[in-house]
């Protein structure tokens, strides 16, 4: 699969677009001598996440807007403890090639965690690992308080936010 951050779409490309856009907005804005800022136009990135930001100029980026389905802003005692969990986790990892400095949780994180927490409870509640079981349990609306929201399963997805 090779490192995310190389796959168009993602990581690094959606990093340079996000800035692309906003100085293309800003050379244009200017070009034109029109006001266009962050607080007048903002540009809105629906695809990238706050551990990607740290690889942004910041002050470029002051007013931008970010859309995503986790931030490690959110404030909940799930998501303080998730975010204590991670950093416990991240001081103590031998994992080579990890990068420690300025990491945040992010939302393919949290996604990740919930759909093991909703199977751990649908195989609780099924008191078997047979899969049959397990989909009917999550079919049936399971739900727990996630690190960015009350987490259950959509019918036929198996997973929603609430």
């Amino acid at each position: 699969m090779g490192d995310r951050a190389q796959r168009p779409g993602s990581g690094r490309h959606q990093r340079r677009d996000l800035y692309a856009a906003a100085c293309y907005r800003a050379a244009i804005a200017t070009h034109l001598g029109l006001p266009l800022t962050a607080e007048t136009c903002p540009v809105v990135s629906f695809s990238i996440s706050e551990d990607e930001f740290r690889g942004l100029p910041a002050d470029k980026l002051v007013g931008q807007l970010g859309c995503w389905t986790y931030f490690e802003s959110i404030k909940s005692p799930e998501n303080k403890k998730f975010i204590g969990s991670f950093q416990t986790w991240l001081k103590s990892s031998t994992v080579p090639g990890i990068v420690k400095e300025g990491r945040v949780t992010c939302s393919p994180m949290v996604l990740s965690y919930d759909g093991v927490y909703l199977w751990k409870a649908a195989v609780e509640k099924a008191k078997s690992f047979d899969v049959e079981k397990v989909v009917a349990e999550l079919e049936k609306g399971l739900s727990f308080d996630g690190p960015g929201c009350r987490r259950a399963p959509y019918e036929r997805r198996h997973s929603r936010g609430r």
